[in-house]
Order: C-alpha cells, then structure tokens, then sequence
C-alpha cells in the first residue's frame, strides 16, 4: 500500500471524518434542544407567572390588551403550568395548558386559531380541541369568564 503524508495544513481522512461526526453531533444536539419546546415570547407577556389567589388567575385589561380583541391570546405561567388564553368571541374566552398530550412538550403559541407540538406536529384548536397528529386527546381546559375589566380563570 502506498501511505502518501498529507499535505501541510490538511485535514488527514480520520481528522475529517471526526470533525464531521462532531459537527452532525451538535447540529442533532440544537434540533433537539429547540424541540423541547418553551415559552415563545411574542404574545405578550408570555412566561409571566400570574398569582392565584383563592383558586382564581386575573388577568385585566390594562395588563393583557390582546385579550380585548377577538383572537388575541396570550401564553402565561399559572400554577407552573403553561397555559394559552384566547379570546374566542365577545363574549367567551379560554384557558387550556398548552402541553401536548402525546409527550408532554409545551406547545408554540397560538396562531390561526391553532397551536402545535413542535416535536411530532399534532395540532390542536385554541379551545384545546386535538385537530390532528399524534394527540393523546384534548388539552385539559381551565373555566374562564370575560369581564368588563378581564378574564378570570378557575385554576383550583
């Protein structure tokens, strides 16, 4: 066999090969880190914790705007649940953790009136309904009311 000595500066075929190995190695580690899942920051105020006192969330108008508007949602921490409130009408809104039921990643906000699983796509509606993919049913649903001045969500 004839072993010829790589050239200066160049990368031998085992140098190669496990660069490429390390580099596909991270590149799967970030796929699967953005996979998890988490709270999206562009619904408002996402990831904010929001108190419970006596069983009940609050959430006023002054603090959550896009809940005066049909459509308008926001993703909040209540009880260290992720929980997605959307305004579904004039007159009624809903709260539904926004975990997935197949593998328990949190979904992506909502957007079209739907949220998804970023690991496997299953679907939902924003009142929790399972609309497609791999879904172990609906989302559990908080009961919520609409005020004048907010939304109050029974979380106990």
């Amino acid at each position: 066999m004839n072993h010829k000595k790589p050239c200066e500066g160049c990368l031998s075929r085992r140098q190669a090969l496990s660069t490429g190995a390390q580099l596909g190695l991270g590149v799967a580690a970030v796929a699967a880190i953005s996979a998890c899942g988490g709270d999206s920051k562009k619904n408002g105020n996402p990831g904010s914790t929001v108190p419970t006192a006596s069983g009940l969330a609050t959430l006023d108008f002054a603090t959550y705007p896009n809940l005066q508007t049909t459509g308008g949602s926001y993703r909040l921490n209540i009880n260290g649940n992720p929980v997605s409130v959307t305004r579904m009408s004039d007159t009624s809104v809903v709260a539904v953790v926004a975990v997935c039921t197949h593998q328990g990643a949190t979904l992506g906000d909502v957007s079209g009136g739907s949220m998804s699983c970023p690991r496997h796509g299953a679907t939902f509606s924003a009142d929790g309904t399972a609309t497609g993919g791999p879904t172990g049913g609906n989302l559990t649903q908080y009961p919520a009311t609409l005020g004048t001045t907010g939304v109050t969500i029974k979380v106990a």
